[in-house]
């Protein structure tokens, strides 16, 4: 999974190719608005355990700014 606030990007070639880069190797991309970043949805951590399994580590606060369509993403 890869978050960023597509808006900080201001240049749309510079934007474009950011984004191609965080969807290269098929990750899912989630664009967050400001209201997200500043309520932490930014700060998202992935953590891998040593058989694989991977958890994504969050406060409460950016969990419940994310929207019920990214929180699905976000659990596959």
């Amino acid at each position: 999974v890869a978050i960023w606030y597509e808006e900080g990007v201001h240049d749309a070639k510079e934007r474009d190719r950011v984004r191609a880069a965080l969807e290269y190797g098929g990750r899912k991309v989630i664009s967050i608005s400001w209201h997200q970043v500043v309520n932490f949805c930014g700060n998202v951590l992935e953590l891998a355990a040593e058989n694989g399994n991977r958890r994504l580590l969050m406060s409460t606060r950016a969990f419940e700014a994310f929207t019920h369509d990214q929180r699905a993403l976000l659990s596959r």
